[in-house]
């Protein structure tokens, strides 16, 4: 039986203008991680309620989904001229508190179709999610400042943060995520330079989110998170 081969992923990175704390456009974040040897990138720009400005419906909520996702798409096209697979997703923080949660799967067509999600609490999210298969992953969960989600809410846990600004307490995360069964995740949780690279995921090539989900649901695991 042929083993899997897996590969270097980037699963958290920001891109500017859209991410508003990012440094770097999506080219040079696409430039900056490939120079590190990664084949794929997950683009995580930020959901965040206050960037909708009240925009929740119609036509203007789906102006700034499409705003929302322009990072991906220009992060896609420099990922086509570097050789490196780039894929969207999202990190959403809802009015409820300050967490945040990485939406694998979740891409510009699905987000327009279940509608404004940061005004919801976290349940009512994954009521709208779960049908596309999205995976609800807490990102950064043991920040100061920060609280652990009902585990039964989520899917998964950014188990190692790599963002050397924070301090992000990641054998807590761990613990959390190995009490409760939950897929565990890691990333660079990309923002300026010198924050690529900080963190990996192992995973095996992935043609669309879809398969990513796929591949996070074998592969994102205790066993396989290494450094």
């Amino acid at each position: 039986m042929t083993e899997t081969v897996l590969y270097p992923w980037e699963l958290h990175a920001h891109t500017a203008p859209v991410s508003v704390c990012a440094k770097l456009t999506a080219r040079q974040m696409v430039r900056a991680v490939a120079k590190k040897g990664y084949y794929g990138i997950v683009v995580t720009d930020h959901y965040n309620p206050e960037r909708f400005g009240g925009k929740t419906r119609g036509k203007a909520f789906a102006e700034e989904i499409h705003y929302l996702f322009g990072g991906f798409r220009d992060a896609a096209a420099a990922g086509a001229e570097e050789g490196v697979t780039v894929l969207c997703s999202s990190e959403l923080r809802i009015t409820a508190g300050k967490e945040d949660y990485l939406l694998y799967g979740l891409t510009e067509d699905i987000a327009l179709e279940v509608g404004f999600l940061a005004d919801l609490p976290l349940e009512r999210v994954r009521e709208r999610l779960q049908p596309h298969g999205i995976l609800i992953v807490q990102a950064h969960p043991c920040r100061p400042g920060l609280r652990t989600a009902d585990s039964r809410l989520l899917d998964g846990v950014e188990v190692v943060n790599g963002n050397p600004r924070h301090q992000n307490n990641n054998d807590r995360a761990f613990r959390f995520a190995q009490a409760h069964g939950l897929l565990m995740t890691r990333g660079s949780d990309v923002h300026e330079s010198g924050d690529e690279g900080c963190a990996r995921m192992l995973l095996p090539p992935a043609k669309d989110e879809r398969a990513l989900v796929q591949n996070l649901l074998t592969y994102a695991q205790e066993r396989y998170i290494v450094d």
